[in-house]
């Protein structure tokens, strides 16, 4: 295995598996750090903080629990598989009102 590959295999096991500890101030999750260079072997940036951020721009159990009916256009950009997905895996309440590509966005 080449060094490189080696690296990022290191990267991406410890993205899933190192956990942080919210009582390291450089370990837990701030916002408006633009420009913030954490990484997964430091337990500064892994997936915690990706649903940690996630969770706190959009709280998809408070959309599902309110009843909420939510109205997508894809336009090409995110494409209908990825809400179809969405809307299933958080159980929200979509209508497509768009299912056509928009060609300045198609890839």
């Amino acid at each position: 295995m080449s060094v490189a590959k080696a690296m990022i295999n290191t990267w991406v096991t410890a993205f899933y598996s190192v956990k942080p500890d919210s009582s390291i101030p450089a370990q837990s999750v701030s916002f408006g750090t633009s420009g913030h260079r954490g990484s997964s072997l430091t337990a500064s940036f892994n997936e915690l903080h990706i649903l940690a951020i996630a969770q706190a721009v959009v709280d998809l159990a408070a959309i599902r629990q309110s009843g909420l009916k939510l109205g997508v256009d894809p336009m090409g950009g995110t494409g209908l598989t990825v809400w179809q997905a969405l809307a299933a895996d958080a159980e929200l309440n979509i209508t497509v009102v768009n299912s056509s590509l928009t060609s300045l966005l198609r890839h």
